[in-house]
Formats: C-alpha cells, structure tokens, sequence
C-alpha cells in the first residue's frame, strides 16, 4: 500500500489514464489483501465463540476508522479548494465540482479549465502525500509493535 501510495504520489499532473490505472490497481490489490489478511487475524485470536462478536468489532472499528480519514481527507481537500478560490475570484467552488463532469465542462470558460484542472490535481496530490503520510505510521506502529503479539 505504501508503494501504492508513493507511485500515486509521483505521478505527474498530466499522467495518462493507464498509470491511474496501474496505481489503482496496486492500492485496490493490497487493500483486498490487508482487508482479508486482518479479519481472519482477528478470528483466529478469539475462542470460537466469539468469533461472531470479534468480525463484527473489527467491521465496526475499521468503517469507523475509515469515516474519519474520509472526513479529514475532505476537509484537505476543501482547504485546497477555499485557497484556490480566495487566489483566484475567477475560480468558484460551482466550477472545481463541475471540472470532473464530461457534460458541465462544456459550461466551463475555456481560459479557466487549466487552472481549475490544475487546482483538482494540487487537491488529489495532497490526498495521495497524506495518505501515504498515513500508511507510514501505520508501517511504523506495526513494526514497533507495542503489543508483543503474544510474543512473549
């Protein structure tokens, strides 16, 4: 995921379709296997009895761990957005949320699609560094391992 998260990172603004794609399929990949690989850690470790209780935890923990990164990465985002518009008037948050619709960006000023493209890049670029940031610690944490793991 970390690999994922750098290649993701590098990429440059005008990257082709194919390397998001191939990014993609990295972070899709090794998410699966972190997914699958930590649920059944988790059933092994209790006695058979609470297996039922100890997935249902675990789905409980990882959806709300996973609501809030998604509220921190959004309010990354949005802060990305707010300091594009207060730069440049010209910009409006109803034009960065039409720049990804094929259809709305017809509407959009030709001399503004550069800057908007460009402002929704400086956003995803930020979301990649902080979730690699993320995936660091989280390497980090596991390494140390505080918890023994039954080690000892």
């Amino acid at each position: 995921m970390v690999l994922g998260a750098i290649f993701l990172f590098s990429l440059p603004e005008h990257a082709s379709i194919v390397m998001l794609f191939v990014a993609t399929a990295i972070l899709g990949t090794t998410f699966g296997i972190v997914n699958i690989t930590l649920q059944v850690a988790v059933q092994e470790s209790v006695a058979k009895h609470l297996i039922g209780a100890a997935t249902t935890v675990n789905a409980l923990l990882r959806t709300m761990g996973t609501t809030l990164v998604l509220s921190g990465l959004s309010i990354a985002l949005n802060r990305t957005f707010t300091e594009a518009t207060a730069h440049n008037p010209k910009l409006t948050t109803t034009l960065l949320n039409q720049i990804s619709d094929a259809k709305a960006l017809k509407n959009i000023p030709v001399n503004l699609i550069a800057p908007l493209r460009h402002t929704l890049f400086n956003g995803m670029h930020l979301l990649a560094l902080i979730s690699g940031l993320l995936l660091f610690i989280a390497l980090f944490v596991n390494w140390l391992d505080p918890w023994k793991k039954g080690l000892e």
